[in-house]
């Protein structure tokens, strides 16, 4: 292969990689302050991170390679070296800041990073980096994308236990902001974007999932109840019980009594349930009769999460009643008896005025003495 088709080659591969949704994406940070002596480099002036498109990836042979992340199964005790590169397709150069950190699921079971003051407690302490700040060379014409080549080492301990772990490295660019005049503000805007890291520990690897905390919330129908159904609000918690990521698929189903009403709905899908990781999840079933009580069941199946084969798990089951008391039916019915017993309640008749006696004609009276 010549040298211009080498060149080609590279620069249709970093397109590729910029075009294609990067592994871990934290977008845009909140507006900070500007930060102390130590913090990330400014960008100059003239480079607004606006206009600015960078990512980072992993790379191996001297440029990048292709990998949307980094994979890396070890023992305990390994130390284990990569590379990644962070990537400049800017008109300008960029000075980029690179960090280790954990990553753990949201609140809604998204895969997020935590903030940049977080210190890295869990799979993100095993990764030292070759350096923390780059600068990036601009794309041109004739190379394609600049990119800058960062040494990473993954050091697992020697006691960590079996099982999958899951950290990243973020690619940071910081730059004080603007105002529509133009003018520099005293607010700096931080934008970040990731590459993940994969650290499985050789060992037993065990898949588990489970159900807690199921609860139900019955929500009246129009005009207070009086008129339609209502929908029940369920709510739960999937736990990955497990060493390995999961995903998660869980339904809801509602009933009445003697299986009168049956309704059914679908929870949103997690993707990616991390090893010891809790998502509460709630579900809204519509059309529910105020059949007084409600069985109430929720089945989580765990799937295979990104790159894993299916665990093959039993799925998590878990049940419980509700209420669906229709009140404001029984109100008005309460009402609607009171008012046919008062309507026809029995009344009493008045007594008959009592009838002055008066002595006949002759009759004997007493005699006066």
């Amino acid at each position: 292969m010549t040298c211009r088709s080498r060149t080609a080659a590279l620069r249709a591969l970093l397109a590729t990689l910029l075009a294609a949704p990067l592994a871990l994406t934290c977008g845009a940070a909140p507006a900070r302050p500007s930060p102390p002596d130590g913090a990330p480099t400014e960008l100059a002036p003239s480079a607004a991170p606006a206009r600015a498109t960078f990512g980072i990836t992993a790379a191996s042979g001297g440029a990048p390679d292709g990998r949307s992340d980094v994979a890396v199964t070890a023992p305990p005790g390994s130390v284990v070296h990569d590379t990644l590169a962070v990537i400049n397709r800017s008109d300008f150069p960029l000075a980029v800041d690179v960090y280790a950190a954990d990553v753990a699921n949201d609140a809604h079971g998204g895969v997020v990073l935590p903030p940049r003051s977080a210190t890295p407690a869990g799979a993100g302490a095993w990764l030292t980096l070759g350096t923390g700040a780059v600068s990036v060379p601009a794309q041109s014409g004739e190379e394609g994308a600049g990119y800058v080549l960062v040494p990473l080492t993954v050091t697992i301990p020697a006691a960590a236990e079996p099982g999958e772990y899951l950290a990243g490295v973020v690619a940071s660019l910081t730059a004080a902001s603007a105002t529509a005049d133009g003018s520099v503000t005293s607010i700096d805007i931080e934008q970040r974007t990731g590459v993940r890291i994969y650290l499985t520990v050789s060992g037993d690897l065990r898949p588990g999932l489970d159900i807690v905390g199921l609860g139900a919330h019955y929500r009246q129908g129009r005009a207070l109840g009086l008129a339609g159904s209502g929908a029940l609000t369920v709510t739960y918690t999937v736990v990955n019980t497990g060493n390995v990521r999961v995903g998660v698929r869980a339904s809801v189903r509602v009933s009445g009594p003697f299986h009168l009403n049956v309704r059914t709905a679908e929870a949103p899908a997690l993707t990616e349930l991390l090893p010891g990781a809790r998502v509460e999840q709630t579900v809204t079933v519509e059309d529910v009769a105020p059949l007084v009580v409600e069985d109430v069941g929720v089945v989580a199946t765990a799937v295979a999460a990104p790159g894993r084969d299916d665990p093959r798990l039993e799925p998590a089951a878990l049940a419980t009643r509700g209420w669906a008391v229709p009140w404001s039916t029984l109100g008005a019915l309460l009402l609607a008896v009171a008012a046919l017993w008062w309507l026809r309640r029995p009344r009493r008749r008045p007594r008959p005025a009592a009838k002055a006696v008066v002595p006949s004609a002759g009759a004997n009276l007493p005699t006066a003495l």
